[in-house]
């Protein structure tokens, strides 16, 4: 009997002992598991660098245009860049009675130190230059200050009459991709094919 209390009893010893070393391995993978969670986590999350600094955007500062001629308060004006004709005649108050606003291209794009001049009924020059204009010499300046012409219409003007030689007629400027009979319209009294 005394042996058979001592074999249990080493049993029992043997028993316990492994399961402590079942507790001490299931406690060493479950923190090995938690370490490599916690680095799938770290190696997956967003990656963190130097900080950002966040500058003002640059001020566009306005452009100084002079408005002259056939307006109710001539003078030199701030605009925004990028503002057009017809914003400078606003800030000049508004057109004159006797302006012609029909020989002026109100939806050009203005430029820095730049003068407006909006022609009056009856004048025969607008920036120096005489109407009606020659159109087989007139200059792309020139051109772009008829109504409904600006300076990518004018271009195309002269590459037209480079490449066909000069117009016959006026009518002919119709031959022009980008002039219609609305534009031909307008600016009918103000061209020639003469003198």
């Amino acid at each position: 009997m005394f042996l058979g209390l001592i074999i249990a009893e080493m049993a029992d010893k043997e028993h316990k002992t492994s399961s402590t070393h079942i507790g001490i391995w299931i406690g060493f993978g479950m923190l090995c598991g938690l370490a490599g969670a916690a680095l799938i986590l770290l190696l997956s999350g967003p990656r963190r660098g130097q900080a950002v600094e966040l500058l003002p955007a640059p001020e566009r500062k306005p452009i100084v245009i002079h408005v002259s001629g056939g307006v109710l308060a001539p003078g030199v004006y701030e605009l925004a860049r990028g503002s057009r004709a017809q914003d400078a005649v606003e800030a000049a108050g508004g057109a004159s009675e006797d302006a012609d606003l029909d020989r002026v291209n109100l939806a050009r794009v203005l430029q820095d130190a730049q003068q407006l001049y909006i022609p009056r009924v009856g004048e025969g020059d607008v920036d120096g230059v005489r109407f009606p204009i020659n159109i087989n010499v007139a200059t792309v300046e020139q051109l772009a200050l008829l109504p409904g012409i600006g300076e990518i219409t004018a271009q195309a003007i002269l590459d037209y009459r480079d490449s066909k030689g000069p117009f016959n007629r006026i009518e002919d400027i119709q031959k022009v991709p980008g002039i219609g009979p609305s534009t031909f319209a307008k600016i009918q009294e103000l061209i020639s094919v003469e003198g």
